[in-house]
């Protein structure tokens, strides 16, 4: 089953690059989807040199267990939280907020907003 994971990074001058992904595995849920896009903005933002991210993701149940608001029971979900704070770590900062998909003109394509800032 195909899944599209797809980003766009801010750059603090303005400048927009936009990154889709297909990905190609069994049993690709929404949700795994999500945190592919997620993990997927957040090594581009580091190639590109950010130090420290804000985030904006329009799945609220991926920023609820990123942030530890909530539990991740299933596995998979467990190791992709697991996967977020590993990449977390590598920034300064990094702030991930909940944007709903009416106010994320992106959402049909790209799930993930991320904006970075470089020293």
């Amino acid at each position: 089953m195909d899944a599209v994971a797809g980003v766009i990074l801010i750059s603090p001058q303005g400048d927009n690059m936009k990154y889709v992904s297909r990905m190609n595995f069994p049993l690709a849920t929404n949700n795994k989807a999500k945190y592919e896009a997620l993990l997927h903005s957040m090594r581009m933002a580091k190639a590109c040199g950010a130090t420290r991210l804000e985030i904006y993701g329009d799945s609220n149940l991926i920023v609820q267990q990123s942030m530890n608001l909530c539990d991740a029971v299933n596995d998979n979900m467990v190791s992709y939280r697991e996967m977020y704070r590993l990449m977390e770590g590598k920034f300064e900062g990094c702030e991930l907020k909940h944007i709903g998909r009416a106010n994320n003109e992106e959402a049909d394509t790209l799930q993930f907003l991320t904006e970075f800032s470089t020293k």
